[in-house]
């Protein structure tokens, strides 16, 4: 019986149990929670070389009810350019999350309740403001 090659929207409890009978090899999307455990649990040095660059381990599953062999493949390549992507992107987050606390740090309020209602995001939107009249000013310290 010849394989079938599927694309990833195949991939699908509905559609793997309607084809049973058949013989079929698709990349399975990488939103499945059951993915997402396996990439957490990987370890590099366990993967065999396919080829230079390329490294890959065979992990069992049970998707949808059907037994099958799932082929984790890491591309050395792509795997650094991502981790330059993600270093970049935490680095802005850095940037933000510095820019929001200066302006968090100049901040005075009426009470701590107040301060505790300050939206987390927006720093620069202030309709949450309420004034507490019976509290002393409260200004929020350095290093908060």
């Amino acid at each position: 019986m010849p394989y079938m090659v599927m694309d990833a929207a195949f991939y699908s409890r509905e559609n793997l149990q309607e084809c049973r009978q058949m013989r079929w090899v698709t990349r399975v999307p990488e939103t499945l929670k059951e993915v997402r455990e396996h990439f957490l649990k990987l370890d590099m040095e366990s993967m065999a070389e396919l080829a230079p660059g390329y490294r890959y381990i065979a992990v069992p599953s049970s998707y949808a009810g059907e037994d099958q062999r799932w082929l984790i493949v890491l591309s050395e390549q792509a795997y650094e350019r991502e981790m330059k992507t993600f270093e970049k992107n935490l680095e802005k987050e850095r940037d933000r999350n510095a820019k929001d606390l200066k302006h968090l740090r100049g901040e005075v309020f009426a009470c701590e309740a107040d301060a505790q209602r300050q939206p987390r995001g927006d720093l620069r939107n202030r309709e949450n403001e309420r004034a507490c009249s019976s509290s002393p000013r409260v200004s929020l310290m350095r290093g908060c």
